[in-house]
């Protein structure tokens, strides 16, 4: 086999190891102390549960029925994670409640809201339509994961403000769901974000031997 050659194959084999290289791959983003989570309680509209103070948030219902509802609240600060991302899920780990099976639904929220004032009747505005919905089971001691790549790409892009997410559950139901909050002495179990970087915004590192065998291809 001539040198050419030889250099050739090399080279294409270096060009498959750095694209493998440049796949796709997660970054965990978890709440820290510029990101917030709270939850209201329409069994006491003027109360803040101020859970900047308490180790979980809740969506649901207070009661088991429908009468009353438990409505989450979560704020990432996004100044330092990745913009391009392939995708984009908010996962809350479930540690309590009653249930089996129903839609959890994720709205956004259309402005500032304090963790320690919120209250169901200072409910910051959000929108009606969810940005995702996800029918879980009854099982606890588990993660539910929520789909939200197009509201992050947003946020991320300057196109909507982010001023985080409300969770709440349906209305033909008397469910809850309790999820540590970023109060949890377990940093693993606190709220987070798992975003797949895009594989192009991946340094691309050029093979140190490149050189050495387009010399030797001469």
């Amino acid at each position: 086999m001539s040198k050419s050659r030889l250099a050739t194959i090399v080279m294409a084999l270096m060009i498959l190891t750095v694209g493998f290289e440049a796949m796709a791959e997660d970054t965990v983003v978890t709440i820290d102390e510029k990101g917030k989570d709270t939850f209201v309680d329409s069994r006491d509209p003027g109360n803040a549960n101020q859970a900047g103070g308490q180790v979980f948030v809740h969506a649901g219902h207070a009661d088991g029925s429908n009468n009353f509802k438990l409505w989450a609240l979560i704020q990432f600060d996004l100044s330092n994670a990745p913009a391009n991302v392939e995708s984009a899920k908010l996962e809350l780990y479930r540690y309590s409640g009653d249930g089996t099976g129903t839609d959890v639904t994720v709205h956004q929220i259309k402005k500032e809201w304090d963790e320690k004032s919120a209250s169901w009747s200072a409910l910051p505005d959000f929108e009606g339509t969810p940005v995702t919905k996800v029918k879980v089971s009854d099982e606890k001691d588990i993660w539910h994961s929520f789909d939200i790549t197009p509201l992050y790409k947003a946020w991320k892009s300057g196109k909507t403000a982010n001023y985080g997410v409300m969770l709440r559950t349906g209305e033909n139901n008397g469910e809850t769901f309790g999820y540590y909050s970023k109060e949890s002495e377990t940093k693993a179990l606190r709220p987070r974000l798992v975003l797949k970087v895009s594989a192009a915004s991946q340094p691309a590192t050029q093979p140190k031997a490149t050189a050495e065998s387009n010399a030797q291809a001469k």
